[in-house]
């Protein structure tokens, strides 16, 4: 893979996602609490070598970064494909990012363990 090919698929997921938390954060910053959620896949588990995986080490940097600003970021690593039967329901994974949100007790979820 060439560096432009590697800067181009990281654009839209993981350059995008850190642009939105810097949008963010400040304010939260602010006020000393936010929530931020991540949306993963189990690319970050068992990566190929045509697709690359980052948001998953972003989402646990971030976390370590700004919990003591009272600011907690989680991931829901999804290994399925979404609607294909009702264990990857959207109603089941809603209820996964919204256990998360609730709990604040860990950094992340696999819909493989959470359900």
């Amino acid at each position: 893979m060439s560096p432009e090919e590697f800067v181009q698929r990281y654009q839209a997921d993981v350059a995008g996602a850190v642009c939105a938390v810097q949008q963010v954060v400040p304010s939260m910053k602010e006020k000393k609490e936010g929530t931020i959620l991540f949306t993963g896949g189990g690319l970050a588990f068992d990566p190929a070598p045509e697709y690359k995986a980052a948001l998953r080490t972003l989402a646990v940097a971030l976390h370590k970064e700004l919990e003591t600003d009272g600011i907690y970021i989680g991931i829901v690593n999804i290994k399925g494909n979404i609607g294909s039967d009702n264990y990857y329901s959207p109603e089941n994974i809603a209820k996964v990012f919204y256990q998360l949100y609730e709990e604040k007790n860990t950094v992340e979820i696999t819909i493989k363990e959470a359900i």
